[in-house]
Order: structure tokens, then C-alpha cells, then sequence
């Protein structure tokens, strides 16, 4: 009998399922979740763990932005501009120092003659408003009839003094018309006012340009005739001294004359911008839109004097001058501002300090504190009165000679 051969049954085996084929690299196998939440092998693996263990300790996480470069220049470029604004006023108090006796001269007539043209319009605008205001010929009326005193007088309650503009609520208000004058007569009389500070800073100008070193004709204090012997009597010190201010005035009062119609149109210019920029100034938000623009303005007088520019085309060529030179200005003009202010505050608190047995026991010892805080401020006011001058005389040198500007 024939018998099938019983054949085992093979199963499958490696190589038949094609696994003998050679592993596949050991970095393609992903490690075990231990190892994962390993911090010390999550830092080898990723590359942001390799740049944040170069960090040092609290330097705070890298960034693609780095400010310091940039803050380092804007820094440069402050103390570049404090170094040009150290300069400009360094070189406005050697021209005050130069001219001191002509300029404090000339303003002080300049301030006199602004008193009197306040004083006059005030005089003005009360005699008018009492002539034709009925409101306020009522007010005062009544006023005079409850004191006692003559109409308009300021009797009794010491309403309407002619000489001054009232605060009088009765009376210094639009219904009875009386604020409407006094703006009437304010823009009537600004004109006046701006002219006179023309003259004074066209001479700050002139006396700056021409150098008065020396004085009129290369004569010394005191050296011209009747000074010295031939048995003439010497003059007083006072009147040497009143000599020597007026004669750098007399010898500069031609060009002041000829270039006074085109410094008043400058000026008068200036004013209209100006009044506008410094009411946005002390609104702070807009002050840096209004600052520069503002320091623009002030070398235009200087320029029309000295350049003989008239009118828009004066604006312009400051405008071109103080560009690039706004931070170096910046300094020494809102400086000089603080400083004039915190001088009449300071010497308000020394007055307001004083025992009243001290001043009346010592009175001197208040006239000199104001004295000095007289001196003190006027000098200050001086010396802004120079800076536009020497700031534009070097800047016109600098523009000439084709160089850069410090500042913004």
C-alpha cells in the first residue's frame, strides 16, 4: 500500500518576512517618554535650549530686536546737542559781557517806554469806557457814591483806578463791554510795543556784529576832550560811565534806523506765530510739535537786521539756519526761560521770609535781596536777548563753510 509522506508544516520565519534587513539607525528611533520630559536632554536636543543656557542669569529671553544700539546713539546725539547748547550760551554771555553797559542800556529804555505805552493805554481804555459804556459809567457811579469819592476816582472800594485795568467783576466783563475794549485797544497799541523791543534787539544786534570792545572812534573811556589835563575840570565817574553806554549806541543808531521798517515786519510776523506755539507749548501734549517750530522763529529778527532778508524770506532763512541745530538751541533757550522764572521765584521767597522786625529793624537788607534778584534776572533776559544773535552768526559761518549741525 502506497503512503503519503507526511510533511511537516514550515512556518514562516525571518527572513521570509523580509525582517533580516539591517535595523534602521538608532536616531531615528524616538527615545522613550522618560526622556522626553528630561530637561537636561530637551535642552541637547532642541537648538533654542543651546542658546538659552549661553544666556547668562537674568539677562531675560533673546531677541531678535536689540534697542541698545539705537538708544546708545540717541543718546550720542543729546549730548552732542547739550555740548552745542553749552557752547551757544557760553558764547551769548561773552557777547552780554562784551556790550554790557549799551545793551542793558538800550532794553531798559526799551522796558521804560514799554511802561509808559501800558500805562497810557490803560488810561485810554478806562476814560473811554466810562465815556461810553453805560454799564461800567454806572458801575463806577455807584461805586463812587457808596465810598464817598469822586466819579471814576475809585473811591470807597477802590474801583477803576484810570491808570490801571480793573479786575472789578462788576465791571471787567464782555456784557458790559469793557473786555471788548480793552482786546480793541491791545491790538491797537501791540504794534507800539513790538516796535520798541525791535529797536533794543536791533541794537543787541548791531552792538554784537560790530564788537564794542573799544569805544566810539577808538577813543577809551573818558579820553575824549576836556578828560585829561589842560587844566580842565575831570567830568564825574557816573558821567564817564554814561559816556561810555551811550557811545556804542550813538555809533550803531544809523543802522538801526535804516533796518527798523524791515526788523518791525519780522518781528511782527514772529509775534502772530509765535503767540499760537507758545499757548501749545504750555498745553505740554503738543509740545513737540510746537517746540520746533517755535526755535525756528527766533533767529528771524537777527537775520532781517544783520542779512537784511525781509519779511518771509527772513523766516525762511532762519527756518534753514536753525534746522539741524533745534536740540543744540533747545538747551540754552528753555534754560534761560527756568532760569529767569525760578529767579523772581526765589527772590519772592526771600522777600516773603524775612521777619517783619527784620525789615523794619534792617531795611537795607531787603532792597539789596531785591536788588539782587533784580540784577540777576535782568541779566539773564540779557543774555537770551544775545543768544539768537551769536546762534545765528554761527550757524551763518557753519552754513558758509558747508558744514553739519548738531542736534535734531
Amino acid at each position: 500500500m502506497l503512503t503519503r509522506k507526511k510533511t511537516k508544516e514550515r512556518r514562516p520565519t525571518r527572513e521570509s518576512q523580509g525582517l533580516n534587513k539591517a535595523s534602521p539607525p538608532l536616531s531615528h528611533i524616538a527615545p522613550p517618554r522618560s526622556h522626553l520630559s528630561s530637561s537636561r536632554h530637551r535642552r541637547r536636543l532642541t537648538p533654542a535650549a543651546s542658546s538659552e543656557a549661553s544666556t547668562p542669569p537674568g539677562a531675560g529671553p533673546p531677541s531678535k530686536w536689540d534697542p541698545r544700539p539705537a538708544l546708545a546713539a540717541k543718546a550720542g546725539a543729546v549730548r552732542a546737542s547739550a555740548a552745542a547748547g553749552a557752547a551757544l550760551l557760553a558764547s551769548a554771555h561773552a557777547a552780554a559781557a562784551a556790550a554790557a553797559a549799551p545793551l542793558v542800556l538800550a532794553f531798559a529804555a526799551a522796558d521804560a517806554a514799554t511802561f509808559l505805552i501800558h500805562r497810557l493805554g490803560h488810561r485810554l481804555t478806562n476814560a473811554l469806557a466810562v465815556a461810553f459804556l453805560p454799564g461800567v459809567r454806572a458801575a463806577v457811579e455807584g461805586a463812587a457814591a457808596v465810598g464817598g469819592g469822586g466819579g471814576g476816582g475809585g473811591g470807597g472800594i477802590g474801583i477803576l483806578n484810570p491808570w490801571w485795568l480793573t479786575n472789578d467783576p462788576a465791571i471787567a466783563n464782555f456784557g458790559t463791554g469793557y473786555q471788548w475794549l480793552v482786546l480793541l485797544l491791545f491790538l491797537a497799541v501791540f504794534p507800539l510795543n513790538v516796535g520798541v523791543r525791535s529797536l533794543a534787539t536791533s541794537a543787541a544786534a548791531f552792538l554784537s556784529a560790530a564788537g564794542v570792545g573799544e569805544e566810539a572812534g577808538g577813543q577809551k573811556a573818558g579820553a575824549g576832550p576836556g578828560a585829561g589835563g589842560g587844566g580842565q575840570k575831570k567830568p564825574p565817574p557816573w558821567s564817564r560811565a554814561a559816556a561810555a553806554a551811550l557811545a556804542p549806541l550813538v555809533r550803531v543808531a544809523p543802522a538801526v534806523r535804516a533796518a527798523f521798517p524791515r526788523v518791525l515786519g519780522v518781528d511782527l510776523a514772529v509775534a502772530v506765530r509765535a503767540v499760537p506755539l507758545q499757548g501749545a507749548c504750555l498745553a505740554l501734549l503738543p509740545l513737540p510739535w510746537a517746540l520746533p517750530r517755535l526755535l525756528d522763529l527766533q533767529a528771524a529778527g537777527a537775520v532781517a537786521a544783520l542779512e537784511g532778508a525781509p519779511g518771509d524770506l527772513a523766516l525762511e532763512r532762519a527756518a534753514s539756519l536753525t534746522r539741524g541745530h533745534r536740540g543744540g538751541l533747545a538747551w540754552p533757550y528753555l534754560g534761560l526761560l527756568v532760569a529767569g522764572r525760578a529767579v523772581g521765584g526765589a527772590r519772592a521767597l526771600a522777600l516773603a521770609a524775612l521777619p517783619p522786625r527784620i525789615v523794619a529793624g534792617v531795611p537795607e537788607l531787603a532792597l539789596g535781596l531785591w536788588l539782587l534778584g533784580l540784577a540777576v534776572s535782568v541779566w539773564v533776559s540779557r543774555v537770551g536777548d544775545m543768544l539768537p544773535v551769536v546762534a545765528r552768526a554761527a550757524w551763518a559761518a557753519e552754513d558758509a563753510g558747508g558744514g553739519g549741525g548738531a542736534g535734531v
